[in-house]
């Protein structure tokens, strides 16, 4: 592994018990060689947004009665990637 060459190589198998669970310590070592310095994903993927959608929900046919609706996409689903990720979580993902 580039990077990682001054820690010991059991500490990055998981330790003697074969336990194959990053340490906080590992984990932030890694994400320190990995995070991108600049905001380009984000410049990417907002370029050509023009405003969020008023409902959160895309539905199968928007033609007929409510009830006979089908929701194919919730947007909603994604508001949990604004509670942000465990310390033990590469964070370049």
């Amino acid at each position: 592994m580039q990077g990682f060459e001054h820690i010991p190589l059991l500490e990055l198998q998981g330790g003697s018990k074969g336990f194959a669970h990053p340490t906080k310590y590992t984990t932030s070592l890694f994400n320190m060689t990995t995070t991108p310095d600049s905001n380009n994903d984000f410049k990417f993927a907002t370029r050509g947004l023009i405003r969020a959608l008023e409902d959160p929900h895309i539905y199968s046919d928007p033609s007929p009665t409510d009830d006979q609706q089908n929701i194919v996409w919730d947007t909603k689903a994604y508001d949990i990637l604004a509670e942000g990720c465990p310390d033990i979580a590469k964070a370049a993902l």
